[in-house]
């Protein structure tokens, strides 16, 4: 499964790379409890085996990309205004003053493949088979 970041302002690119670095959706603790971060996880798999033309392969998807969005949210919202939270342009005081903005703005997909042409840095794609993302 891809998933689709998109942020029209790469300046905020880095909070979803570092969201993925820190095993973005997949990280236990953003989810309510451990049942959910298990039938996220069964979920993905599922969405992976089903065929394109499987009617049920779209209502999975929407469930999905709300977990997952949720899942940003959270982790958002766990990053304490005083914490050593940073990237190499935004810290953790600027990540709080800007969370309407970011949640606003960040948009959500998961897609069947990737766009070869450059999308000036506002695209990140995570392969969760392998757990990587690619910024464009």
């Amino acid at each position: 499964m891809i998933i689709k970041y998109t942020f029209k302002d790469n300046d905020y690119t880095q909070i979803i790379e570092k969201h993925l670095e820190e095993y973005g959706p997949f990280l236990g603790i953003l989810h309510k409890t451990i049942n959910d971060s298990i039938e996220f996880k069964e979920n993905v798999m599922k969405y992976d085996e089903m065929s394109n033309n499987d009617p049920k392969r779209k209502e999975l998807k929407q469930k999905l990309v709300k977990t997952i969005k949720q899942a940003f949210q959270n982790y958002i919202n766990s990053i304490k205004p005083n914490s050593k939270w940073q990237t190499d342009g935004i810290n953790a005081e600027d990540l709080n003053d800007s969370k309407q903005y970011i949640f606003e703005n960040i948009k959500i997909d998961i897609v069947n493949s990737i766009s070869d042409k450059w999308q000036n840095g506002e695209v990140v794609y995570y392969f969760t088979s392998n757990q990587k993302y690619l910024t464009m």
